[in-house]
C-alpha cells in the first residue's frame, strides 16, 4: 500500500546502498564500496535523502554573497550575435551597452535593459536579459 512507502523508503535506500557497496567491492572498486557503505550508514543514522533536502542544498550552494548582476546577450534559446562597428569586431550586446551608457549615465537597471533592447530590435533577433545572484531592485541606479 502507498501508506507504507514513507516507512519503506529508508530501508530501500539502505539495501540499495549496501548492494552497491557489495558489487563495487567485488569488482575491485574499493572507493565506491566505501562511499556506498557510508551512504547506507548515513541513511540509518540521519534518515533518507529526499528531493526536498537536495533542493534546499542546491539553493544554499547556488548563491553568492557577492553582488553579481549580469546582462546577457540573449535568451537561452537564442544566439548572441557578433558584429562589426566602425571596422572593429564586437558583440552586439557590448556595442549596445556602451552606446546606452554613453547616451545617459544616470539610468536604472530596467532603463539600461530596455534601451539596449530597443537599440538591437530590428537589427538582430536576440533579446538581451538581466540576471543576478539574488533579488535586486531593477529601478535602483545602474552601477558598474
Amino acid at each position: 500500500p502507498p501508506a507504507l512507502f514513507p516507512t519503506l523508503l529508508p530501508v530501500l535506500q539502505v539495501v540499495n546502498s549496501l548492494a552497491n557497496a557489495g558489487l563495487a567491492y567485488l569488482s575491485g572498486n574499493k572507493a565506491v564500496a566505501l562511499m556506498s557503505g557510508l551512504e547506507a550508514v548515513g541513511t540509518m543514522l540521519f534518515g533518507p535523502k529526499t528531493n526536498h533536502d537536495a533542493r534546499r542544498r542546491t539553493e544554499e550552494n547556488n548563491q553568492s554573497p557577492a553582488d553579481v548582476i549580469q546582462f546577457g546577450g540573449c535568451r537561452d534559446d537564442q544566439t548572441s550575435a557578433d558584429t562589426r562597428i566602425d571596422g572593429q569586431a564586437t558583440g552586439a550586446l557590448s556595442w549596445a551597452l556602451i552606446r546606452v551608457l554613453s547616451q545617459g549615465p544616470n539610468q536604472d537597471y530596467a532603463q539600461v535593459l530596455k534601451n539596449m533592447r530597443q537599440l538591437l530590435r530590428g537589427k538582430y533577433t536576440q533579446i538581451p536579459q538581466i540576471s543576478s545572484s539574488h533579488k535586486i531592485d531593477l529601478f535602483s541606479p545602474f552601477k558598474m
